[in-house]
């Protein structure tokens, strides 16, 4: 994961990106940190993503399967 950009990840663009980047999740790792916090729950990670930041299901999906891979 490194140091990556937030909108490396599937599902977060650029639009996406910038509400996280405003609540303090810069970088992809702090995401995956939340994907961990979660137990890797599907459900609840995209429960958070869509109240978090307002994603549709599709976009919290590929995040999800993203950091799930």
């Amino acid at each position: 994961m490194g140091n990556k950009s937030l909108t490396e990840l599937a599902g977060i663009g650029d639009t996406l990106g910038g509400s996280f980047i405003g609540a303090g999740f810069d970088k992809a790792y702090t995401v995956l940190g939340q994907y961990l916090i979660l137990k890797k729950y599907e459900g609840l990670f995209k429960d958070w993503m869509k109240g978090f930041c307002n994603a549709s299901s599709k976009l919290a999906s590929d995040c999800y399967n993203c950091l799930n891979d």
